[in-house]
């Protein structure tokens, strides 16, 4: 059994359990890969690449460490002020958009592909949610949603092409009752889909004829979708610039933290990610 020997300066609890070294500093737990012979490919979590000591500083922020990318609250809080101030107003309130490169992935695996409906802590807009719905959730809907369609109108709309797609430029999302649900695609499917607006049960938009559509606004203004097509790059916002800093920081770790347990790899898929406002200039944060 070979015995591993920790020396720092700084109080640390170390639990050693071959092959993962387990470091609490600060009640942040750190976790690094180790082998079970010395090797010139085992990883000395106290020692830099150029074999100097590690300051913990670097170690426990986020960044690059041997290729692996990580976030936390606080440099991504150090990330979004520094946005903040280093441009002018615009007359218009700019959203906050991220773009995450990835690596490592082949989209024709089916394993490999990103798609998924993500909750974030904190609203990045003010949704616009379109109805559909039968008798059992008219009234609900009424009171809950922007603009609604009962089952009888939906006939109404199968020559009315320039009103559905107007109606799709408007709302941010779509909900529909689950019994209607066939005869709402006839109609809308076409439009609908091609524009990503499809009513997705994987998104809560299908909903059960005894459903409760209660804080439904308030729901969708906090979900996107994380969605990976041709490029492996995923385009989404976390905020405008009127959000809470705060706030707008929290979303920013959340993001990558969801993706990152949508990906095969997990941190080893991230390649970069930069964060910018609608008309400025991108920052590159790892």
């Amino acid at each position: 059994m070979i015995f591993f020997l920790l020396y720092v300066r700084l109080p640390i609890q170390a639990v050693l359990s071959s092959p993962i070294i387990r470091i609490k500093k600060n009640n942040k737990r750190l976790r690094f890969s180790t082998h079970s012979r010395f090797s010139e490919n085992f990883i000395n979590p106290f020692l830099n690449h150029q074999g100097k000591p590690n300051n913990f500083r670097q170690t426990t922020f986020s960044g690059r460490r041997r290729g692996v990318i990580m976030i936390n609250k606080e440099e991504a809080l150090k990330v979004v002020r520094l946005l903040s101030n280093s441009e002018e107003k615009k007359k218009f309130t700019q959203t906050i958009d991220v773009a995450i490169n990835l690596k490592d992935l082949n989209l024709k695996n089916a394993d490999d592909k990103v798609d998924f409906f993500d909750d974030l802590p904190h609203p990045v807009r003010s949704a616009k949610v379109c109805a559909i719905v039968g008798p059992e959730l008219l009234d609900q809907a009424r009171e809950n949603a922007d603009f609604v369609i009962t089952a009888d109108e939906i006939d109404s709309y199968k020559d009315k092409v320039k009103e559905i797609k107007k109606l799709a430029k408007e709302h941010d999302f779509f909900v529909a009752q689950a019994n209607i649900m066939p005869k709402m695609a006839m109609v809308f499917g076409k439009i609908l889909g091609s524009r990503g607006k499809m009513p997705n049960p994987k998104a809560g938009c299908v909903l059960p004829p005894k459903g409760n559509l209660a804080g439904l606004k308030e729901r969708f203004s906090k979900k996107i979708r994380i969605q990976v097509k041709n490029d492996l790059v995923v385009h989404t916002i976390i905020g405008s610039e009127a959000d809470d800093e705060k706030q707008l920081a929290e979303n920013l770790h959340a993001l990558v933290d969801h993706l990152v347990h949508h990906l095969p790899k997990g941190h080893n898929n991230l390649k970069s990610l930069y964060i910018k406002k609608t008309m400025g200039k991108p920052v590159k944060v790892i």
